[in-house]
């Protein structure tokens, strides 16, 4: 297991492998879809971002979409069903930022991370980062990444239950 995700486990209070799974997928989702000052920024204070990504994305995904009809009966409960939902309204996994974030989110479900799971990891990534960049980096990381995505802005606290600074 790499150093961040031992780090962010024990800050997030989950299990390690559920921590590497959840933060291979956001390392993914970022490399491809994030600000590519961001993920240059991230690159360079976590030197194993780029494994993690590759082991985070899925190599063909098998379940049905949440807009099949299939899709919407087998999740037809619980977070994932409502996040693909609404990321389905919002432009579906091809939409725009938040559309992918909730995608993201509802990805998380499925490995087995729910909301508070989800909120309690975003800011053990936070925490862990500053340690390793500093709040000045962090800061500018999470202002550009909830710039893009407001809904962001909610699960990426600034590691202590604080909302992020907007300076």
């Amino acid at each position: 297991m790499h150093d961040f995700v031992a780090g962010v486990a024990t800050r997030a209070g989950l299990a390690p492998d559920l921590a590497e799974r959840a933060i291979g997928r956001i390392a993914a989702h970022l490399a491809d879809h994030g600000p590519k000052k961001v993920v240059a920024t991230l690159r360079a204070h976590v030197p194993e971002f780029d494994a993690l990504a590759l082991a985070g994305r899925d190599p063909a995904p098998t379940a049905p979409t949440a807009t099949s009809p299939i899709g919407r009966i087998r999740s037809a409960a619980g977070a994932t069903a409502l996040t693909a939902a609404i990321g389905a309204l919002l432009g579906g996994a091809e939409g725009g930022g938040t559309a992918r974030f909730l995608t993201l989110i509802g990805e998380l479900g499925r490995d087995g991370l729910d909301l508070d799971g989800s909120r309690r990891l975003a800011s053990a990534i936070v925490a862990e980062l500053r340690t390793r960049a500093g709040d000045a980096v962090v800061d500018d990381l999470v202002a550009r990444m909830t710039g893009k995505v407001p809904l962001v802005a909610r699960l990426f606290a600034r590691g202590n239950g604080e909302a992020p600074r907007g300076d």
